[in-house]
């Protein structure tokens, strides 16, 4: 059987919003500080919509990037959770390339911020032949001297 695989980094394939930046001008963005912003309030509102948009593009690019690839199963780092990766599938992928990635699995990545890797998969590969999920498994807490690999 003729399977293509593609390993992909969605860096931060998240849906939910840091709103640090109103307090800490280390974490405010270049755009927003051409703006005179007098509340927090206001500073949310404006912070969620030019996060929206700049994250719009990098959808559109990792989804282009992704489609390229014609993988027929994905792994996928950071991701957010399993409901940032079907909206990102269905809302940037499938409308792409038509037949999406039906099946989605996420598992516990070792990333301190607590997000997850992924895997995508069609229901068969592009010859026809039918994708069979068996199990995923997280090494994240495992340590290279456990594996037998040292550095």
């Amino acid at each position: 059987m003729s399977l293509r695989l593609a390993t992909f980094n969605v860096e931060n394939l998240m849906n939910r919003f840091d709103f640090s930046g109103y307090r800490n001008q280390l974490n405010e963005d270049r755009t927003l500080a051409l703006f005179d912003i007098q509340s927090e309030a206001e500073y949310r509102i404006l912070e969620q919509a030019r996060a929206i948009a700049q994250s719009d593009d990098t959808r559109q690019l990792t989804a282009l990037a992704i489609a390229a690839t014609r993988a027929d199963i994905i792994c996928m780092q950071e991701v957010d959770n399993i409901e940032a990766l079907k909206a990102f599938e269905y809302g940037y992928l499938f409308k792409m390339i038509g037949q999406g990635y039906r099946q989605k699995y996420t598992t516990a990545g070792n990333d301190s911020r607590g997000i997850d890797v992924a895997v995508m998969m069609r229901n068969e590969t592009m010859q026809g032949q039918p994708i069979e999920f068996v199990r995923m498994t997280s090494h994240a807490y495992v340590t290279f001297e456990r594996f037998g690999l040292f550095t």
